[in-house]
This record gives structure tokens, sequence and C-alpha cells, in this order.
């Protein structure tokens, strides 16, 4: 699992990984690059679910439960 901090400062994911015990890498894409052109996100929250290849397999657009997350990792490996 991987986040991404679209168009976050390193301070503001800081305290976000602080208040809410974070355990996974965040990467940063203050320009929103990675977000809107390699992955084309039309909007935030949005789950990708991204094959060790880099081919994007699912795209899961709003928030998502932890069950629906669980479903569709599973469906994909």
């Amino acid at each position: 699992m991987l986040g991404v901090g679209v168009k976050d400062s390193k301070d503001s994911i800081r305290r976000m990984v602080e208040n809410l015990g974070v355990t996974f890498p965040i990467w940063l894409d203050p320009a929103a690059e990675v977000a809107t052109e390699r992955y084309r996100i039309p909007g935030l929250p949005v789950t990708v679910f991204v094959h060790r290849g880099g081919v994007v397999r699912r795209v899961w657009p709003g928030p998502i439960d932890p069950q629906s997350l669980d479903r569709a990792i599973e469906a994909i490996l």
C-alpha cells in the first residue's frame, strides 16, 4: 500500500500521518503530475489499484470502506 499526497505540503502530510497513525509510505505529488498526467485521476479521494508492473487494474472513486478494499484486492490478486 502506498499513499500519495496530491497538492499537499510535507508538513500537512506529516501531521496527517501522525494524527491517523498511518504506517504505509506516502509519496508527495505537489503539482498533481502523477495523479493527473500518469493516472488521470479526476478527483479525490480515490483508490487506484496498480499492478506491480505499473498497470492500473481498478479505480475506486470516493471513500472506500475496509470490506470493499479487501474484496477489491482479493479480486485482482
